[in-house]
């Protein structure tokens, strides 16, 4: 996120709206967190999108 001068979580949950992807600012948070079980495919795409990386880039390997 930082890298593309993305600070807050807010920050972050206006442009993926903006794109069209709809998810609550709360859900958001989970996911930032690592704390979400599952993850819509919409999502991903409005993040691999938006930080201009494929889908796989968005796991840090364990």
């Amino acid at each position: 996120m930082a890298e593309h001068d993305i600070r807050f979580v807010t920050e972050l949950w206006k442009r993926l709206t903006a794109m069209g992807v709809e998810i609550s600012h709360s859900q958001l948070t989970r996911v930032v967190n690592n704390s979400t079980k599952s993850l819509s495919v919409d999502l991903l795409e409005g993040l691999a999108t938006l930080f201009d990386c494929p889908v796989s880039a968005l796991f840090k390997d364990n």
